[in-house]
Order: structure tokens, then C-alpha cells, then sequence
């Protein structure tokens, strides 16, 4: 079995590890009212979970909340091949919110927590999931801050600007930088 699975294969350890995918952000406090845990045996699965950078522990407002850890940073380039949301694996609440992006442009962080009822630290922390995704941008609209989906058209802008830039520096060929286009576009 490999560590990844081996992670999980303790079923309390994987409800609250779940439980933190889908509630980003939850309390110690609370992890323990809703799995009716012990301190001391949902500190251990928690530690066990931070050792094996399963979950990351941040101090808000003096307590303890609990995020999935990230250890992936997508760059502009390696988006390029990642465009529908089945290839992302988004959670349930970041269809729901990419969804109400798509339905309404330019939607203030404000809209979005009315229009999906999230809390507002487990509406901030997909939004951000997305923004990384390369699937959402923010942006200055009317003087308020505003999120629209990113359409494949304008990634695939996005990432031939980059390499024309590239190509313009000499850090690719011609050659590369046509190939990559073609692939690109097709």
C-alpha cells in the first residue's frame, strides 16, 4: 500500500481529514464537537495528518483552524493543459462557487457569499484555490473587487503572450515556440 493510502487508512483519521477538504479553515474546537473526540486523540490524528503534510495549522484570532495542505503551485504553463473542472478535482464548494462566478461576472466576494450561503474564510480559501487553479481572476471593477471565470480562449491568450515574450527574449527557438502554439490551439 502506498504511504499516500496509508495516510487514510485509519477511518477516524480520514473523516477528519475529509472534513477538512470540505471546510477549510475548521476549528480544532469544533472538529472535536462534531467527531465527539478527546483532545488527546484528535491532537494525534492531527499531528499524524501535519506530519505527513496532509494539513496545515494556522493561528487565527487565537485558535488553531485547520486548511488542506498545498503543495502544489501551478504556474501559467502548467495550466495551459488543465482547462475543465473534471481535470482539477474541485471540491464541492469550489463547483458551487465557480459555478455562481460563471452565472454572474464580475460577482463581489460580498454576491458570492449570499448567492452559495458559504461562510465567508471557507468562501476565501476556495476563492484562492481557484485563483491558483488558473480557472478565476480578480479584478478591480467599479471600484470593488470582483471574480469572473477565466474562458479557454483568454488562458490560451494568457499563455501565448507569455510565449511570445519568450520567444522575443531568445529563451525559446522559433521552432519551439510554433510548436507549442499549434498545441496551443488545437
Amino acid at each position: 500500500m502506498s504511504k499516500t493510502n496509508k495516510d487514510l487508512e485509519h477511518y477516524i483519521r480520514k473523516m477528519i481529514y475529509n472534513h477538512i477538504v470540505e471546510y477549510p479553515g475548521v476549528s480544532f474546537s469544533t472538529l472535536k464537537k462534531v467527531f465527539d473526540l478527546n483532545d488527546s486523540t484528535l491532537r494525534y490524528h492531527l499531528q499524524y495528518l501535519e506530519r505527513n503534510k496532509r494539513i496545515t495549522p494556522n493561528i487565527e484570532d487565537g485558535k488553531v483552524h485547520l486548511y488542506p495542505f498545498n503543495d502544489v503551485h501551478l504556474s501559467n504553463s502548467s495550466t495551459a493543459s488543465k482547462t475543465s473542472t473534471s481535470q482539477h478535482n474541485l471540491t464541492q464548494h469550489q463547483e458551487i462557487i465557480l459555478n455562481a462566478i460563471r452565472q454572474h461576472p464580475r460577482i463581489t466576494q460580498k454576491e458570492l457569499g449570499k448567492r452559495t450561503a458559504l461562510k465567508r474564510f471557507i468562501l476565501t480559501y476556495n476563492l484562492t484555490k481557484l485563483i491558483d487553479l488558473g480557472m478565476i481572476r480578480k479584478n478591480n471593477h467599479d471600484h470593488a473587487v470582483c471574480y469572473e471565470a477565466i474562458t479557454n480562449q483568454q488562458l490560451q491568450n494568457e499563455i501565448l503572450k507569455v510565449l511570445t515574450v519568450k520567444l522575443l527574449n531568445n529563451e525559446i527557438t522559433e521552432q519551439t515556440f510554433n510548436e507549442l502554439k499549434k498545441k496551443i490551439n488545437s
